[in-house]
């Protein structure tokens, strides 16, 4: 089933795929939201994001480094 809002990806648990998903209710991708979005270029870090497991390690790699604080990974 292809999504109802770009009618290109497809769509998830409801009628919108992810992306989509996130434009409409207009919250910020986190950790919570990247389980619903195929892989992706996460604006936050500047990189392509395979999934969750990806985004939580990257995020502790870069904890452990300096670059960020407080991460929730």
């Amino acid at each position: 089933m292809k999504c109802q809002r770009c009618e290109t990806a497809d769509a998830n648990k409801g009628t919108l795929c992810g992306i989509c998903e996130i434009i409409v209710s207009r919250k910020c991708p986190g950790l919570d939201v990247s389980s619903l979005v195929p892989p992706h270029f996460n604006m936050g870090l500047g990189e392509q994001i395979e999934d969750k497991a990806h985004l939580k390690r990257r995020l502790r790699e870069l904890e452990k480094q300096g670059k960020i604080e407080g991460s929730d990974a």
